[in-house]
């Protein structure tokens, strides 16, 4: 019996080895990931006692860093450039979470190696190419983050602005923020001789709460309404969301086109999105809108022979 004892003791042993071991592996991997760790939740999680707990975080103390409060993370010079958490981060900032039909990061991580999911195609709207863009988007965002004020000429008009929010819409990049201390926003491509100012102001709450709405972008540039019919055949996707700023349906006609409503701050917002539709799009009023769109086309066109 003593034999037969001695024998299983090493496959017990072997058994509990590999248990720390998948333990450790899950709590290095989810470090990678940017998680931090304490004993309370490493027992938590893994369902241990705390000695056992504290006992993992010796075993990994040559990759841990203390943060405080018991808590310890990946040494910062084990870190690498990115991680899953970093680029969820990403996709919710440039608002592709709803994109795709998941949002847990063993999906996110299977689909940036692409084993176990087919290769997409995500199209999207025509985004403009202005040369102005790249810098004005930095200058504006050191702006914000400062709290500065800034000068350009906008329309032909000298503008001073407290900025507030850098937000795009459908491929057009604007400037949110105050002038005079009325809410106010700007397309980035039509700012020119932008200018930082040494002057500092202090973001009103009630502002940043309407500027984080999404419908709060044209507040209060919404100047007209257009009225746009869709072709049957694109119908459909109208229907199932709303691809126009503000869109409302006005009218199913019996041969399946559809009227819409859209309030547009200016052409240049409208004009790119008619342009991804051609030909299942078309403004009805105001007519001068489509005179000018076809106009843009034809001289296009011209050119490009």
């Amino acid at each position: 019996m003593d034999a037969l004892l001695q024998r299983q003791e090493p496959m017990r042993m072997k058994g509990a080895k590999v248990k720390v071991a998948d333990r450790l592996a899950e709590i290095v991997l989810s470090l990678y990931q940017g998680e931090t760790f304490s004993a309370d939740i490493i027992r938590q999680r893994f369902d241990v006692d705390m000695r056992t707990a504290y006992r993992d975080l010796n075993r990994l103390g040559a990759i841990l860093e203390d943060i405080g409060e018991g808590k310890k993370r990946l040494s910062s010079h084990l870190k690498g450039p990115f991680n899953v958490n970093d680029l969820l981060r990403l996709t919710k900032r440039a608002g592709l979470a709803a994109v795709y039909p998941w949002n847990d990061i063993k999906t996110y991580r299977q689909f940036i190696h692409l084993r176990s999911i087919p290769d997409l195609l995500v199209l999207g709207y025509e985004y403009e190419n202005s040369p102005q863009l790249n810098s004005h988007f930095y200058e504006l965002n050191n702006l914000i983050n400062s709290r500065r004020y800034c000068r350009f000429i906008y329309k032909n008009a000298l503008r001073c602005v407290a900025p507030y929010r850098l937000a795009t819409r459908q491929g057009i990049w604007y400037l949110l923020g105050t002038e005079d201390n009325h809410a106010d926003t700007w397309m980035l491509s039509q700012i020119n001789s932008l200018e930082s100012l040494t002057e500092t102001f202090i973001p009103d709450s009630a502002m940043l709460t309407r500027f984080d709405n999404e419908e709060g972008l044209d507040d209060d540039l919404v100047k007209t309404e257009v009225l746009l019919q869709v072709s049957a055949q694109a119908a459909v996707y109208f229907k199932r969301r709303k691809l126009l700023p503000f869109q409302q349906m006005m009218q199913e006609l019996d041969n399946g086109c559809l009227i819409l409503s859209s309030h547009i701050v200016s052409p240049e917002q409208l004009f790119p999105l008619v342009q991804y539709w051609i030909p299942h799009v078309t403004i009805i009023s105001p007519q001068v809108w489509q005179h000018d769109l076809k106009a843009r086309i034809a001289a296009w066109c011209d050119i490009e022979q």
